[in-house]
């Protein structure tokens, strides 16, 4: 009977000492060099249109809430057109951080799939604005960078 209480014991403080504290919105965003390879646009550009996307279907694409209208400033793969249209959750969804679009500004933009949905909360895409928005586009510029990202997997 002893040997049994010692042994649930010891599975009960293996149990607490397992636990990890739960945060509210933990995002895994992926490397520049991942996030170049897997998208299908990366350019800056201006906002120009905010509206809602008419044909939104949770079922198919849950960040395409609103249709996001951009003039191109500046492109570094795929973006060939002057004007481009991509798809947005256009800022924060539930408990996790983000941005919105507002007309007028700039935006460093990494949009996905034949769509173009470009998330803004847990993504790599930001505001001209942000800190490491330079940052970014400096890598963005620099030729070996954008070699690398496509042949090299890490």
């Amino acid at each position: 009977m002893r040997f049994r209480y010692s042994i649930i014991c010891g599975l009960l403080f293996l149990l607490v000492l397992s636990v990890r504290p739960a945060h509210s919105c933990e995002c895994v965003v992926d490397s520049p060099r991942k996030a170049f390879r897997k998208a299908t646009a990366i350019f800056t550009g201006v906002v120009l249109e905010v509206r809602e996307n008419e044909n939104y279907d949770p079922e198919k694409e849950l960040m395409a809430v609103y249709k996001i209208k951009l003039k191109v400033v500046k492109r570094w793969k795929g973006a060939n057109a002057s004007e481009i249209t991509i798809l947005s959750n256009n800022g924060p969804m539930g408990t996790c951080g983000g941005f919105s679009f507002h007309k007028g500004e700039e935006y460093l933009i990494y949009a996905y799939g034949k769509s173009r949905v470009a998330p803004t909360s847990c993504a790599i895409s930001r505001p001209i604005s942000d800190k490491y928005a330079p940052e970014l586009m400096q890598q963005l510029d620099s030729a070996w960078f954008r070699f690398k990202a496509r042949i090299w997997p890490f």
